[in-house]
């Protein structure tokens, strides 16, 4: 949900697509935040718009105490209440984090979007956030795969656009 954020801004690839209230509703149809129920409002755009940008710094932090003391400081703002529970399904204590019922929809992304960075930067490494190899793209993705080698934001668009460029090159290498 974090690059699916980031991977909004502007860029070489495309244009910015948070530029409107119907952008930023399609946004969180698209992750699941139903639009419908959510009033969506030219503030929340403005602050779904810091958000991002915030989100990514995070992305391209150089190193791991600014990532997480950045990331620290948008789950304080989520203002989250935390609470331990047993499951129903399995019998287990596990942490829920939660906002108020009348928390606004960009409270409500920082609960899911923060802890899940950092989990990421907890278990990988900020090392593990990376942006897309192909000159053409500004996208930014984290490298969740085993062997940590992944270069490009989407395999199936950048990584075969760059693997057949490369096919080109090798088959016509004067030109």
């Amino acid at each position: 949900m974090a690059t699916l954020l980031a991977n909004t801004a502007a860029g070489q690839r495309a244009a910015d697509r948070l530029t409107t209230v119907n952008d930023a509703k399609a946004f969180f149809a698209t992750i699941g935040l139903d639009s419908v129920t959510v009033q969506v409002t030219d503030d929340d755009l403005s602050h779904l718009r810091h958000f991002r940008d915030r989100v990514r710094t995070i992305l391209a932090a150089s190193t791991v105490e600014s990532a997480v003391a950045d990331l620290n400081d948008l789950l304080r703002e989520a203002e989250p209440l935390v609470k331990l529970d047993r499951s129903d399904l399995d019998g287990q204590w596990h942490w829920h984090l939660a906002v108020t019922s009348d928390a606004d929809v960009i409270r409500r992304l920082q609960l899911v979007v923060v802890p899940s960075l950092l989990a990421m930067a907890r278990t990988f490494g900020i090392s593990r956030f990376r942006s897309c190899t192909t000159d053409s793209c500004t996208g930014m993705f984290v490298d969740a795969s085993r062997g940590g080698r992944r270069r490009f934001c989407d395999p199936a668009r950048c990584g075969n656009r760059a693997h057949v460029a490369a096919h080109r090159a090798r088959r016509n290498p004067t030109s």
